[in-house]
């Protein structure tokens, strides 16, 4: 696993995000399956084709509309905690004398002995706390 990635994941700000992704998706998937019934509900009273076919293409535009606010919204907020966590891992170098921090990314080996990973993820839990 690539080292921003771990440190990212386990960031209590990431697993925060995740959680409101989830309950923000699941509301969503609940106006859906609301005009799901709805478009139900007109087929069975008999509705012409035409304007099930209406119905139906609003039904899609909606959905559309929700998965690509979804995706703005927490694209945003993903590439937020993503960028603090870079300049988080930036002073944690700096507090701890270190000159060089690398991930995998272009590391053919590296000694396990050496992965300040979960330091990081410590850090940067602790850091947030401090400031609360």
């Amino acid at each position: 696993m690539y080292l921003l990635k771990k440190l990212v994941e386990n960031y209590y700000k990431w697993k925060d995000l995740e959680t409101l992704y989830q309950r923000d998706l699941q509301f969503y998937q609940g106006k859906i399956s609301e005009m799901e019934q709805q478009f139900l509900d007109l087929q069975r009273s008999g509705a012409t084709p035409e304007e099930l076919q209406q119905n139906y293409q609003q039904i899609q535009a909606r959905i559309n509309q929700y998965d690509q606010a979804l995706q703005i919204e927490y694209q945003q907020k993903m590439n937020q905690i993503t960028n603090e966590v870079a300049l988080k891992i930036s002073q944690y170098a700096k507090d701890n004398g270190y000159d060089l921090i690398l991930n995998e990314i272009g590391v053919i080996y590296f000694n396990p002995k050496w992965d300040i990973t979960n330091d990081i993820i410590e850090y940067l839990n602790n850091e947030e706390n401090k400031t609360n």
